[in-house]
């Protein structure tokens, strides 16, 4: 007997869990280099020119460190923003605020946004390649990486990312920081544990171990290790094969290293509860992160971003004694507010305290918000043609806000209009513009590495500067970190910087033109906040692996002034060079497996019998089939299954065609059933939720 099923199309939403949502209409191109293929979405030429370069250098180093060469052409597909990247087809995970981005083992590519700053999609870049140098060491066939996945579970994941970690920066403050932290409240993870853990800790103590082992043993030992772990296969006998000591032992000598520099320096951080008081304590209240801190202009609230148990809220409290006044919205429920900017947020009060501004993800796409701050009622909201914006903050008469946006790969500072809507763009270039402020008579204070003249750019090298509306001038030395630049009301200018190997709180006095050391802590002080009358600062600060709210009364007075200065000016070349026309090549599909699986038996009444499924889908992940079939004795008999779905857009079409197979007895008949059919299916995601 034969039947013919036709299934008609459905139209169905996700039933289970969160939608992934393609809100925009991706058009990729091409570039090929000598070892990649560079993938970048329209608007994004400016992004694949600056990582080809990066790329090819990154290759070289890793190539000579590590003594091999990848012996295939990698693809690299780059998303002009976290929210272009957070719709990626690569994975069908979700992606939250905070991925930098991601390799894989057996396809080998590299997937990245641009964040907004060009150092840190540099370090990203040179770290996800070294992910796939690991791979092709682990793993030199893609055979042996479908068939070999034990293997590479048995490598602790630190081992992993402290080494892309190593090479891709080295040693710099924040794993100085973090380390200096773990080790005065004796909290440092024993390396041979750390496998158990997972979280950020693993990227810093995995990064100080490669940097205590290219200090005591030399750099060689580095890539020395990696091809151990692949040999031993046990961090326990590669460490006493290398080393010639226990993990125990290797624990001891690492950890006595990083005492004997952290050490001594606890007696010069000044006492850190004589001049501010915590107010929002991250172990008490059970959080990480409480970040973006923004005082009233008042000085008797504080509003700011926190986490707790994965829920990620905007929230209001007394500067008084912490106490929660009001939880304004939570993140990650609903499509108004599908995330909030963790990691590169900011928070404004307007003059009258009414209202606070942020940015928020919002049907894809970064929305700026600004809320009754009585009732989280939306008073104004904008919808702006930028792939994303951070760092919104109000003009001391509350009829504009400057913000951070960036398109296409380029970073600048925006102001915008509150009662028009009107959207002007105050720098329009390559250089990274960030974190604006609003001076009382209209100037604007904001950080990026811009070069003083026609020097060439020198990307990573930070400074504050001052548009006053005629121009733009630098008033800071340069260093590698700097960030929040305040107006002081009583005169110069508060902003931290990384002069002194630590976060700390600086001043620039517009008097006398010098820049005076005001904190001195040996972590790091994050997002200070003034008061309208400059009575009160509170700010974010790092300790015992987690940020505390804190505030400062009368901080001029109770800060004492330190000149400790030191510029450091980055190595980092680059000049900006479009990209030949003729180089770049519209996307073509080309597809390459992501599983399989099978088994198989031989009867010698039927002859061979067996299950297989094959998945492949092309480089950007916007067609994926499926081949299952349960093969029994010959092709008429069995089983087969080809499944298709094409998933580009934000309506999801798929196909599936299918043999289906089975037979059974009645009275003496052996009646046969074959079942021929199709269907199609159409599936549209009204919201994330």
């Amino acid at each position: 007997m034969n039947a013919l099923s036709l299934i008609s199309i459905l139209i169905v939403s996700q039933y289970f869990g969160q939608n992934k949502i393609q809100y925009k209409d991706f058009d990729f191109s091409v570039i090929k280099t000598e070892h990649f293929d560079i993938y970048f979405d329209r608007g994004g030429e400016d992004l694949a020119a600056f990582a080809e370069e990066v790329l090819e250098d990154g290759y070289a180093m890793l190539s000579e460190d590590l003594g091999m060469e990848v012996e295939f052409t990698i693809p690299v597909i780059l998303y002009n923003s976290p929210n272009d990247f957070a719709q990626t087809n690569i994975t069908m995970s979700l992606i939250e605020e905070g991925v930098g981005g991601f390799s894989e083992i057996l396809k080998n590519r590299m997937v990245i946004p641009y964040t907004g700053d060009y150092e840190e999609f540099r370090h990203v870049l040179v770290h996800e390649l070294t992910h796939v140098f690991q791979f092709a060491i682990f793993f030199p066939s893609r055979m042996e990486a479908i068939f070999s996945g034990d293997l590479f579970y048995t490598i602790p994941l630190w081992v992993m990312e402290g080494h892309c970690e190593y090479m891709s920066v080295g040693w710099d403050l924040e794993v100085d920081i973090i380390m200096r932290d773990l080790v005065m409240n004796n909290n440092v993870v024993p390396l041979s544990v750390l496998g158990d853990y997972g979280g950020y800790i693993i990227y810093k103590e995995g990064q100080a171990f490669y940097n205590y082992v290219a200090e005591k043993y030399g750099q060689q030992k580095v890539g020395e290790f990696i091809y151990m772990m692949k040999a031993q296969k046990n961090l326990e006998q590669t460490i006493m094969t290398l080393f010639g000591v226990t993990v125990e032992q290797f624990n001891e000598q690492w950890l006595k290293y990083y005492q004997s520099i952290y050490w001594p320096k606890i007696k010069l951080q000044e006492n850190f509860d004589e001049f501010a008081r915590v107010v929002y304590d991250h172990e008490y209240t059970k959080t990480l992160y409480n970040t973006s801190t923004a005082i009233s202009s008042q000085g008797d609230k504080i509003a700011f971003i926190s986490d707790k148990e994965g829920d990620v809220e905007l929230i209001i409290v007394s500067s008084i004694d912490g106490q929660v006044i009001r939880r304004l919205i939570k993140a990650r429920y609903s499509a108004g507010y599908e995330n909030l900017h963790l990691f590169q947020g900011g928070i404004s009060w307007s003059p009258d305290d009414r209202f606070v501004t942020f940015a928020a993800r919002a049907y894809g796409n970064d929305v700026l918000y600004i809320l009754d701050a009585q009732d989280g009622s939306v008073h104004k909201k904008y919808n702006l043609d930028l792939d994303a914006l951070y760092s919104p903050q109000f003009s001391h008469d509350g009829t504009e806000i400057a913000f951070s946006g960036f398109k296409d790969g380029y970073t600048d500072i925006y102001v915008l209009e509150v009662v028009s809507g009107n959207l002007q763009r105050v720098t329009d270039d390559i250089y990274t513009d960030k974190q604006p402020s609003f001076s009382e008579h209209g100037s604007i204070a904001f950080v990026s590495d811009r070069p003083d003249s026609n020097e060439g750019y020198r990307y990573g090298s930070y400074a504050v500067f001052i548009d006053d509306g005629t121009s733009v001038r630098r008033i800071i030395p340069r260093t590698s970190y700097v960030a929040s630049p305040l107006f002081d009301p009583q005169g110069g200018l508060f902003f931290v910087a990384d002069y002194d190997s630590a976060y700390n709180l600086y001043w620039y006095s517009e008097d006398s033109v010098t820049v005076t050391k005001k904190t001195n802590i040996l972590t790091g002080i994050y997002y200070p906040s003034i008061s309208r009358d400059g009575s009160k600062i509170a700010f974010t600060h790092y300790q015992n692996y987690g940020y505390d709210v804190c505030v400062v009364k009368d901080p001029v007075s109770k800060m004492e002034s330190a000149d400790v200065l030191q510029e450091q000016i980055s190595d980092a070349h680059y000049s900006e060079i479009a990209l030949d026309e003729e180089r770049i090549e519209k996307y073509r599909m080309k597809f390459t497996v992501d599983y399989f699986t099978a088994s198989a038996s031989y009867y010698s009444s039927l002859g061979f019998a067996g299950l297989a499924q094959l998945g492949f889908s092309d480089i950007l992940g916007n067609h994926h089939f499926i081949i299952a079939t349960d093969l029994y004795g010959s092709l008429t008999s069995s089983d087969i299954f080809l499944n298709y779905w094409y998933i580009k857009k934000r309506i999801d079409y798929g196909g599936m065609l299918f043999h289906y197979f089975t037979y059974y007895r009645e009275a003496n008949d052996l009646i046969e059933w074959r079942r021929l059919g199709l269907a199609a299916f159409m599936q549209y995601p009204f919201d994330r939720f």
